[in-house]
């Protein structure tokens, strides 16, 4: 038996331009033109910044940093390191 399956491409950056990214050993991070702040890669130390509400060990898709979004505060640098971001 033969089904069709729908794939839907995630594209966070559709309506955002990225400005700037920084990379960890194992996540990546990307900055856009609104200041917001996005993650995804491994989160075993936190380091996606998603805080203790979503300790997923992995996001393996751009996610929005929310925190930043909740100061009403826009980022303008980003870094990144082996576990930290």
């Amino acid at each position: 038996v033969w089904s069709s399956i729908a794939i839907v491409l995630f594209n966070p950056f559709y309506l955002e331009h990225v400005e700037r990214v920084a990379a960890g050993s194992f996540h990546s991070l990307a900055l856009t033109s609104q200041g917001n702040v996005y993650a995804w890669g491994w989160n075993n130390y936190g380091q996606l910044g998603m805080g203790s509400a979503d300790m997923r060990p992995n996001i393996p898709y751009p996610s929005e940093v929310l925190f930043f979004a909740s100061l009403n505060s826009k980022v303008i640098k980003l870094a990144a390191g082996f576990s930290h971001s």
